[in-house]
C-alpha cells in the first residue's frame, strides 16, 4: 500500500537507475528509481522503505521516486515457500571410507582418529533437498545456467571472454 510519505518494498532485482519491487502489504509490482548511490546500497531480498517524492504510471506499470530511508532483511516477512525435502538413502561411512585416499594417493587406514569416529558413528539417513534453478519453470528442462553453458560449448554465439552478457531475457552468458 502507498501512503503519502513512505512505502514499504520487496526489493526483486536492481537494474542501472532502476529497482523492481513488490509492495510488501499488497504484492502490487512496482518499479522504483532511486540515486544510482542508493540502489548500490540494497540487494534483491531486502525490504526497503522508500521516502515517496513522486508516483506515476507509464506503459502499464507504476513508479515511484524518492529517498531510501532503510533496507533490511527480514526473511519472515518475504512469505517464502520452505524446500521440500525427500528421504534418501541411508549412507553409510564404512562404505563410503573402505578405499579413501589422501593427497598423496595413500590408502587412508581405518586407524585415522577423524575417520575412525565418523566411521564408529554408523549409518546415518540422508535427504535431497527440492532442486529450483532460478528464473526456470520447466523441472524436465537443463534449466538457464545449464542452457546458457550449452551455448557457449557450441559456439552459436562468440562473445570475448570481457564481454560477460545477456544474450537475450532468457540466457545468461558466463
Amino acid at each position: 500500500m502507498i501512503n503519502k510519505n513512505q512505502i514499504n518494498l520487496i526489493i526483486l532485482a536492481t537494474r542501472d537507475s532502476i529497482a523492481n519491487c513488490k509492495v510488501l502489504k499488497t504484492g502490487e509490482k512496482i518499479i522504483i528509481r532511486l540515486s544510482s548511490y542508493q540502489l548500490f546500497e540494497i540487494a534483491p531480498g531486502e525490504i526497503a522503505t522508500i521516502g515517496i517524492k513522486k508516483t506515476w504510471e507509464f506503459g502499464g506499470n507504476k513508479y515511484i521516486s524518492g529517498e531510501l530511508i532503510d533496507h533490511q532483511i527480514k526473511v519472515d516477512l518475504l512469505s517464502l515457500k520452505p524446500l521440500k525435502l525427500t528421504d534418501w538413502e541411508f549412507w553409510d561411512p564404512a562404505e563410503e571410507f573402505e578405499e579413501e585416499r589422501d593427497e598423496d594417493d595413500q590408502i587412508i587406514e581405518e586407524t585415522d582418529d577423524y575417520y575412525r569416529a565418523i566411521i564408529n558413528a554408523g549409518k546415518r539417513p540422508c535427504y535431497e533437498m527440492e532442486q529450483v534453478v532460478p528464473g526456470d519453470t520447466d523441472m524436465d528442462a537443463d534449466g538457464p545456467i545449464l542452457d546458457s553453458w550449452s551455448l557457449i560449448d557450441n559456439r552459436r554465439y562468440r562473445v570475448p571472454f570481457a564481454n560477460i552478457g545477456v544474450v537475450n531475457k532468457d540466457i545468461l552468458l558466463i
